[in-house]
């Protein structure tokens, strides 16, 4: 006899096609051994198969009482978790990894992609990526701890701090009268200082730079987005607390926010949880192939700017400690920042930032009819990309992380998800995925 006719589900012909797949799902339900002979790939002995066929009898004859259900489909997505699954798919990147938050929690979280393209791993919303300048937005938590706590003002010059600053230049005819460079135009780049900081720069010599430094405004004038101005404030951070700023942002933000993947670098990263940075080849045999980077981005004693690396699951902590600045009642963040705190810095200073888009406390606003409609912050690296938007009237937030440098794009998804999910509703969130 055939290995084919052991099997008694596949020597009968009389039961029709879908009741002889029902049954031996039953038996694969019931943990039956396999047979790589028989057409269902179960071995069915004939004491299982008299059961199964009383079985089929009692649901073709509609019994309420027959015991062997017919097997439960999987459940649907939630529409918040669908939603953020689908916008992470259609990102395209390597590795993406978000989540939504509304009403003091995470309503939807998800990953996709694999975290390095030759060695795998799977990624979800423990996955680590880095998160670039939204890494001011959390400098800017802790200088108002800083501030709260009496040990600085906003208002103070930065040469109070760091007096290199004072022997800063201004343009030709601006000298006579120009206010000094203060703490809050660093916070709301209106300083005038230069962009960007030359990299893996030491405390000493970055500090040097400014003197002589020529600013391109003069402070307080307009807008002018400088990475050099939020590196400062890494500085400034570490002389009024007395720690250092790796040691103050561990025990003051990032621990009693629950951002417990947040790191400086790379190597403090588990490896299993790290998504590799990629970027697009220029030339060589894979140009305009993304790969996989291994370099990293050193900035050295200015990454009050853009160094953190944090999983979804960190800025969800951060998109909810942004939305709680707006609710009434208890302040559950109360350990990190005092809701009035958090109020100043979403509110924007009003010299030289124009509407639609203005600058809080290391945070973007944006206004619709002069009422705030979003608070956000993104960044970037050449492998990383991250966006992090709230709707405070909504009370709804989005971030987003990827394994690609592609900013806007990243931005743009970030701010889709959270407005159709304030569509939505938090009601229709779903399980973590």
């Amino acid at each position: 006899m055939s290995a084919r006719s052991t099997c008694e589900i596949c020597r009968v012909k009389d039961f029709d096609r879908s009741v002889r797949r029902s049954l031996t799902l039953a038996v694969f339900g019931r943990g039956l051994a396999a047979s790589a002979g028989c057409t269902y790939k179960g071995a069915v002995d004939r004491r299982a198969f008299l059961g199964l066929v009383a079985a089929s009898v009692a649901m073709r004859a509609g019994d309420a009482h027959a015991d062997v259900p017919a097997p439960a489909a999987p459940d649907a997505p939630k529409p918040l978790q669908a939603l953020l699954a689908l916008e992470l798919r259609r990102l395209g990147h390597p590795a993406a990894a978000g989540a939504i938050v509304s009403e003091g929690r995470v309503v939807a979280a998800s990953g996709r992609g694999y975290r390095h393209k030759y060695r795998g791993g799977t990624v979800d919303s423990e996955t680590v990526f880095r998160i670039g300048s939204i890494t001011k937005a959390l400098t800017g938590v802790a200088l108002l701890q800083l501030r709260d706590e009496g040990k600085l003002s906003l208002d103070d010059a930065l040469s109070k701090l760091i007096p290199e600053a004072a022997s800063v230049t201004y343009r030709a005819g601006e000298a006579l009268g120009a206010p000094p460079i203060t703490l809050r135009h660093l916070v709301t780049h209106t300083s005038g200082l230069p962009r960007n900081v030359t990299n893996a720069i030491s405390e000493g010599a970055l500090v040097a730079h400014l003197k002589g430094l020529r600013l391109e405004a003069t402070p307080g004038a307009h807008t002018s987005y400088s990475n050099l101005g939020v590196g400062l404030l890494g500085v400034v951070i570490k002389r009024a607390s007395g720690m250092s700023l790796r040691d103050y942002m561990r025990t003051r933000v990032f621990v009693p926010l629950g951002m417990t993947s947040a790191a400086w670098e790379a190597k403090d990263v588990l490896p299993k949880r790290l998504a590799s940075g990629n970027e697009k080849k220029k030339d060589g045999e894979k140009k305009d192939e993304i790969e996989p980077v291994d370099t990293e981005w050193r900035m050295g004693a200015a990454e009050a700017f853009g160094g953190v690396y944090a999983s979804a699951d960190d800025l969800a902590k951060v998109a909810l400690l942004a939305l709680s600045a707006w609710d009434s009642g208890d302040e559950p963040f109360a350990a990190v920042l005092k809701r009035s705190s958090l109020v100043e810095a979403q509110t924007a200073a009003t010299s030289g930032q124009p509407e639609p888009q203005r600058y809080g406390v290391c945070w973007w606003l944006g206004e619709s009819g002069g009422a705030l409609d979003s608070v956000w912050h993104s960044g970037a690296t050449d492998e990383y990309s991250a966006s992090l938007v709230t709707l405070p009237k909504k009370k709804i937030g989005a971030v987003v992380l990827t394994s690609y440098a592609d900013v806007g794009w990243v931005e743009s998804v970030a701010r889709r998800i959270a407005r159709k999910a304030a569509d939505l509703g938090p009601a229709q969130g779903g399980s973590r995925g």
